[in-house]
């Protein structure tokens, strides 16, 4: 059973900044996965280029930056927060790894349960950030939509890391929510937090509150301070368009899904690769499925709802 403290935990926890301790020997070298930075002007765009894994210690992972130290050196280096992909630590205490692994293997119900005892341990920001939000998926996946949404307005109180972002609990595949998701949903559609409106609104898009939704999703892409906020909005409303206007818009939406950060594109070119199919544009869908195939940007690609 979850324990009653869950969010509780989650504000105390993520009111100081926490980071690794400075000894390398005390943290191993983490394992980190970049996206390839964008193409300049002397630079050539003609071949693909490869995700970049430099291995070092993280020093420093919020909403804009990271910087680690290179593996035995003492050089520093720091990139934008939206070329990080993903990041391994070298280890974990045994209950992050439990949860980890429960997740993983579809048992969200008890992953969920671990996250109060993980976030006690202290790991860094970054980390409480990432494990509440695949606690979020957790808990929309076990049907507990009320936990779901109340750990992603909690996360949305501060700047969160793209890598994080990309893991909201969004319904990607066009599945029908349940009606306690649907119920919630329609309670927090005009929440504070413009995360939970997105993430309502995208329980709502298959249930009978379908045009409240939309509406939603319509405002959330006029939104100029919230960027992110504003492109996942938008990819949400191209999966409610007709066949007709997707065959017309498919050049249009593919270069613009292109210019998102390369994080931020596993849900939303699954959802453009679905609408893509029903809209009888085999080849374009087949290319972004391979495409996600074979440069798995998510950490676990068949969770993405």
């Amino acid at each position: 059973m979850l324990r009653p403290t869950l969010v509780s935990i989650c504000v105390f926890t993520f009111v100081a900044s926490i980071a690794y301790a400075a000894d390398p020997t005390e943290n191993p070298s983490d394992q980190i996965w970049l996206s390839p930075p964008k193409p300049t002007s002397s630079t050539s765009n003609w071949y693909a280029q490869p995700i970049d894994a430099p291995r070092g210690r993280v020093i420093e992972f919020d909403a804009t930056r990271l910087t680690y130290a290179v593996e035995s050196s003492d050089r520093k280096v720091t990139v934008a927060a939206d070329r990080v992909l993903w990041i391994e630590p070298s280890s974990v205490p045994e209950d992050e790894s439990t949860m980890i692994r429960l997740f993983e293997a579809g048992e969200f119900g008890k992953s969920l349960s671990y996250l109060p005892d993980v976030l006690k341990a202290r790991p860094p920001v970054w980390r409480q950030q990432w494990l509440t939000m695949m606690s979020a998926c957790a808990a929309h996946r076990s049907g507990r939509a009320k936990i779901a949404l109340d750990l992603v307005e909690q996360l949305d109180r501060r700047p969160l890391p793209p890598m994080v972002i990309a893991w909201l609990p969004i319904q990607w595949n066009g599945g029908l929510a349940s009606g306690v998701a649907n119920q919630q949903a329609g309670e927090r559609i005009d929440d504070e937090s413009l995360l939970v409106q997105l993430v309502a609104a995208s329980w709502m898009l298959t249930s009978p509150d379908r045009s409240t939704a939309i509406n939603k999703l319509q405002s959330l892409t006029r939104n100029r301070d919230r960027l992110d906020v504003a492109r996942l909005a938008q990819v949400l409303l191209w999966t409610t368009k007709p066949p007709a206007e997707v065959i017309e818009s498919e050049s249009k939406w593919l270069v613009q899904l292109d210019s998102f950060p390369m994080v931020m594109q596993a849900g939303p070119s699954m959802a453009l690769q679905r609408k893509l199919r029903a809209s009888g544009q085999i080849d374009s869908a087949n290319r972004l499925l391979w495409s996600n195939q074979l440069t798995p940007i998510h950490r676990w690609l068949g969770l993405v709802e």
